[in-house]
C-alpha cells in the first residue's frame, strides 16, 4: 500500500497518525559504513514521507547500531536536520543487547 492510500485508508478509520518508519530492525549489514548510509537514506525517506503529508505521519529514525558513534551522529541529524519525531532502538544489534560493555564509550 502506497503512503496515498494509507493516508486515505487511516483517515477513514479516524486514526490521526501513522509512523512512517522501517518496522524492521535496523539494517544488518557487514560494514558499519553500508549500514550507516542505508539507515541514512530510510531516514531521509520517512521525513520526505513526513513532510509530504503533514499532520498525518511522524517518524522515529532508525539509527546504525552498534556502531554507537554513528548512531549518535545520526540520531542528532534526524532530529534536528530532518525533523524525526523519536528514535528506535532495538533491544539488541547483531546480537548484542544495549547493556553489553562493548556498546559503552
Amino acid at each position: 500500500m502506497g503512503c496515498g492510500a494509507a493516508h486515505h485508508l487511516y483517515g477513514q478509520r479516524g486514526h490521526p497518525h501513522r509512523c512512517a518508519d522501517d518496522a524492521r530492525p535496523a539494517a544488518v549489514l557487514r560494514r558499519y559504513k553500508e549500514s550507516a548510509e542505508c539507515i541514512r537514506r530510510v531516514n531521509e525517506v520517512s521525513a520526505e514521507i513526513k513532510k509530504q503529508y503533514p499532520g498525518r505521519f511522524k517518524f522515529c529514525a532508525a539509527l546504525p547500531l552498534p556502531d554507537v558513534d554513528a548512531a549518535i551522529r545520526e540520531a542528532v541529524y534526524a532530529l534536528d536536520t530532518l525533523g524525526a519525531d523519536g528514535v528506535k532502538l532495538a533491544t539488541n544489534s547483531r546480537g548484542q543487547y544495549l547493556a553489553t560493555k562493548n556498546w559503552t564509550r
